[in-house]
Order: structure tokens, then sequence, then C-alpha cells
């Protein structure tokens, strides 16, 4: 499982490439645009500047539509994405998502890593669901309902992730079927950034 903690900015020539490959027809209109639109700035100071300048810079500028699409199609996954740092009580963590087309079995596989990273975790249901009936745990990460699991890198762990309290926790969003992370910075970080390596996946990964 890949670790990105910066986005892919779709600019590399492999990135580029590869989306190129499958997708020619949409290649060749974006250079045909950026070759229409730098021609109509070359003959602005000549003709039509009004229209040439304002026409030649949306189709010029529009190419970067192909460049967003290098940039979400560079993205092996599944992977762990860096969305942001957060910071309140003082500390500073770091926010992560799961970029899959099943999150939740990713899920399942990365808290058994960090299992193993971090020892035993603790769970809750989220209260939302009702009375909690069976494992929070498993069915948290079978999808049967929303709740958070938490690991400590030192101490016991809690699942409020406030004050100085070091850990990693895993949270699935409700509405929309998503896996968010919230790790803090150091040693939790390092637990969970390994425990993803560590997981052998393939195109698919199953549940």
């Amino acid at each position: 499982m890949r670790v990105y903690e910066r986005p892919s900015h779709g600019l590399s020539p492999a990135a580029l490439r590869r989306l190129t490959a499958t997708d020619r027809r949409g290649a060749s209109f974006a250079a045909l645009r950026v070759a229409v639109g730098l021609a109509m700035l070359v003959l602005s100071p000549v003709v039509l500047w009004w229209l040439f300048v304002p026409a030649g810079l949306v189709l010029t500028s529009s190419a970067l539509l192909f460049v967003r699409r290098a940039a979400v199609a560079s993205v092996e996954r599944p992977a762990l994405v860096l969305t942001g740092r957060p910071r309140w009580d003082g500390t500073t963590r770091r926010s992560w998502t799961i970029d899959a087309d099943d999150p939740t079995a990713v899920a399942a596989r990365l808290a058994a890593a960090l299992d193993l990273e971090l020892g035993e975790s603790l769970d809750a249901r989220d209260p939302a669901d009702g009375p909690a009936e069976g494992t929070n745990r498993s069915r948290v990460l079978t999808g049967e309902h929303d709740g958070i699991i938490a690991w400590a890198s030192s101490g016991a762990p809690h699942l409020r992730a406030d004050g100085d309290r070091d850990g990693v926790w895993l949270r699935r969003d409700a509405e929309s079927g998503a896996v968010i992370l919230l790790s803090s910075e150091g040693r939790a970080t390092a637990a969970l950034k390994a425990a993803a390596a560590s997981i052998a996946t393939g195109p698919e990964v199953d549940a």
C-alpha cells in the first residue's frame, strides 16, 4: 500500500505518458488547445488583441484539466494519503484518508497491521447508531456500523485525540463510507506509515 505525503502535480513525464497512453484522444485535444492558444497569444499584438489575448489564455490554461487528470491517475491505489496537519490543544497531528475502491476493506488490513506496530486497540461505536451489539471493532471494520478505533504509541489508548496523547485514530465516515485516520507526529505517524507499507495489495483488495 503506497503512502502519499504530498499530492501529485501530474506534471511529471511519467504521469503524462501513462495518461496519454490510455487517452490519446484527450492528449491530442489538450495539445491542440495549447497550440491554438499560444498561436493566438503570438498574433495578439498585430490582430484583435482584445479577443486573442483572453481566448489564448483560456485555451492554454484549459490544458491544466488534462494535467489534473494525470495527477489523479498517477496515484497507485490503494493508498494512504495525507490530507492535512491540524493543530489543536497545542499539538500538531496528521490527518489521512484511504484512497481505494473499498476503503473499509483496506482499513481492516491496515488495522491488523497497526496491531502489530502499536499493540492492543481501543474501540467504540458511534452513539448515533444506537445501542452497541457484539464487538464494536469488528463491526466498524466490516462496515456494519460507524465508530472509532484508537491505538497508543505511548501509554494506554484513548478514544479522544486531545491534549498531548500520542497514537493513531481510525474513524469510518457515516455518510460517505470514507475511512479517516489521525496520527500524532513522531512515533505514531512512523508506525502508521510502516503499517501501510507492510500491506501487500494488488489492484483489488479483498475484504
